[in-house]
C-alpha cells in the first residue's frame, strides 16, 4: 500500500499533506472495488468523506453546483453526462441526508 510522503500535496486543494495527512481513494471509492489512492489533507478528505452535503459544516449544496454548472461550457458531451449524473447523485444524497424518501 502506498505511503504518505512528507512532500505529498492534497489532490484536492494542493496544500502540503503533513503527517496527519491520509490516502483517499480517487477516483473510484473503495466501496465500489476503487484501488487507486491520492494523498489528501485531513481538512479535504474531512469535507469530502464526512460532512453533509446540505448546509452546515458541509458543503454548501447551491454553491457546489454553481461551480459544477460553470464547467458546463467547456465540457464535452461525455463530459456533461458526467456532471449531470454526478449532479443528480449528489442532489438525492443530500435528499436522504436531510430524512427524504
Amino acid at each position: 500500500m502506498r505511503k504518505i510522503k512528507p512532500a505529498d500535496r492534497c489532490y484536492i486543494c494542493g496544500n502540503r499533506v503533513g503527517s496527519t495527512g491520509e490516502l483517499d481513494h480517487f477516483p473510484l471509492p473503495r466501496e465500489v472495488g476503487g484501488t487507486n489512492t491520492e494523498p489528501a489533507c485531513r481538512s479535504c478528505h474531512d469535507m469530502k468523506d464526512r460532512y453533509t452535503l446540505h448546509g452546515g459544516k458541509g458543503v454548501n449544496m447551491h454553491e457546489a453546483l454553481v461551480a459544477i454548472t460553470g464547467l458546463w461550457a467547456k465540457a464535452s458531451t461525455d463530459e456533461r453526462i458526467l456532471l449531470a449524473k454526478m449532479t443528480r447523485l449528489a442532489a438525492v444524497a443530500s435528499h436522504r441526508e436531510k430524512g427524504g424518501a
